[in-house]
């Protein structure tokens, strides 16, 4: 990969990321649950995003056997 299409890739990315993260946010920032309850929607966020590492883990340990 040369370093033009490299930087274009990443500039799309970002662009294309933060664009989604916005819009998210305006769409679920106008839900009332999502407003009156946001810490609960931010502790689910985290669990989303410790679940892989969870079930590799259980993944892992089953496989090791007892």
């Amino acid at each position: 990969m040369t370093s033009r299409s490299f930087v274009v890739y990443n500039l799309v990315g970002a662009v294309a990321w933060v664009s989604l993260c916005l819009l998210s946010g305006v769409f679920f920032g106008n839900i009332p649950i999502v407003k009156n309850n946001f810490s609960l929607v931010t502790i689910g966020i985290v669990f989303v995003s410790i679940l892989p590492m969870l079930v590799e883990l259980i993944a892992r340990r089953s496989r090791s056997g007892p």
